[in-house]
Formats: C-alpha cells, sequence, structure tokens
C-alpha cells in the first residue's frame, strides 16, 4: 500500500487519510475506542479482538498469507530439526511469529520450551530486525519487508528457513499461513458502503496486487 499512501486517494470529494504506526497494539487501541475505519493488522489480533467483545470491526480482506522467514547470519541452519540447542529471537510472545514458529516446532516433534531458547529481548518487528542487522540477534523470525531491509545493511544475512513453505509442507491440504487482517468498522461501512466499494474498484486499477475489498460480510 506504499505508492496508495504516497500518491493519494480520493473520490468524489473525500479524502482517505493513511496512518502508519510501528506496532499493531497501537490500531488495536484505535478499534476499540472506534477511531479507525478501516485497518490492516495481524489476522491473529484480528480474531482475539472479536471473541474479546470488540465485534465492531468486520473481516474484508486478506492480503498477507505469509510472508515470516527465520533470518540471520547463523549458516549452520538448514533446517528446523537443527534448531535444537539454538536461541532464536522473536517479536513477542503470543504474537502471529510467535504461534507460527511454535506450531511448526511442534510439528517437527521440537519442543519450544525445552529443546531450545526463544528470546524475546526485542519489542516490534522494527527493534528484533535492527538487532538481526546489527548482529545482536544471531537469527531472528521476521517477515517482509525487515528481511530485505536487514539484509541491505548485512550482507551475511540470510534466510535460513521459509516459514510459509514449512507451513504448506506440515498443511499439504488445509489453507495457507493467514497473517494479516483488513478491517471495516461496522458504522463506517454502513455511511459509506458507495465510498468503500469506489476505493476497492478504483484500488485494484490503478494498484494490481493491492487490497481488494469485500463488501460480503462473513459468515
Amino acid at each position: 500500500m506504499i505508492k496508495m499512501v504516497d500518491e493519494g486517494f480520493s473520490y468524489q470529494g473525500r479524502q482517505a487519510d493513511f496512518r502508519i504506526y510501528n506496532e499493531p497494539d497501537q490500531v488495536k487501541a484505535l478499534m476499540i475506542r472506534k477511531q479507525a475505519g478501516i485497518v490492516l493488522l495481524p489476522a491473529n489480533m484480528a480474531a482475539v479482538l472479536y471473541n474479546k467483545g470488540v465485534p465492531d470491526h468486520l473481516l474484508a480482506a486478506v492480503p498477507v498469507w505469509g510472508s515470516l522467514y527465520l533470518a540471520g547470519t547463523d549458516t549452520s541452519v538448514h533446517s528446523v530439526d537443527n534448531l535444537r540447542g539454538k536461541t532464536v529471537y522473536l517479536m513477542a510472545r503470543g504474537a502471529t511469529p510467535d504461534i507460527v514458529f511454535r506450531y511448526i516446532l511442534k510439528a517437527h516433534r521440537i519442543d519450544p520450551e525445552n529443546d531450545l531458547r526463544l528470546d524475546y529481548t526485542f519489542n516490534g518487528h522494527f527493534e528484533l530486525a535492527s538487532a538481526v542487522a546489527a548482529g545482536r540477534a544471531p537469527m531472528g523470525v521476521i517477515s517482509e519487508p525487515f528481511v530485505s531491509l536487514s539484509s541491505s545493511k548485512n550482507p551475511d544475512i540470510k534466510v535460513l528457513i521459509d516459514l510459509e513453505k514449512e507451513w504448506d509442507r506440515i498443511n499439504a491440504d488445509s489453507v495457507p499461513m493467514v497473517q494479516t487482517a483488513v478491517m471495516i468498522n461496522r458504522n463506517f461501512l454502513e455511511k459509506t458502503e458507495n465510498w468503500l466499494k469506489s476505493f476497492s474498484a478504483i484500488t485494484a486499477k490503478r494498484y494490481p496486487g493491492s487490497v481488494i475489498i469485500s463488501m460480503k460480510q462473513p459468515g
């Protein structure tokens, strides 16, 4: 969505206001206060909020189906089985990367609590990616575009394990790895449905491959 943010978007005199925050918790606060029309946030956070009684936002789209990687400078790691006895850095306990990584470890019969060390020293995407780039974290579970940003600062950083490929191997006959959700506030939807339909249609035309918003309510 970077291109749309840079160029701006308006339709019938209404200008979209794009706001970028460092962490999902900041977006969650806006949702709870009902101060956001459309939000993009981790899919697991969207589900948790809904089940905790914050049902004011509807699921409109899932634009990201997996861009998580174990990246770093430890070239001895070529597969999940190589992680026994290692230290892996993650951004936050219970966040999407943590949930996915633990699931993959268990699928390989690796106990996340005893067979390796999971370190949550660095909080958030930016801090963890910076630590990996600086060599303070030999390897960490990070997503794009942070993998590319880290490797551009430190050419020794490599993708050690593609977690989406691991997920697909484990769940060959199931759904892909859901990572990001687009949510729309119910009241905002009711008041601006035609604007949102135009936003979705024009977005698809101007920015191929970007988020497409469906006006159908989820079942």
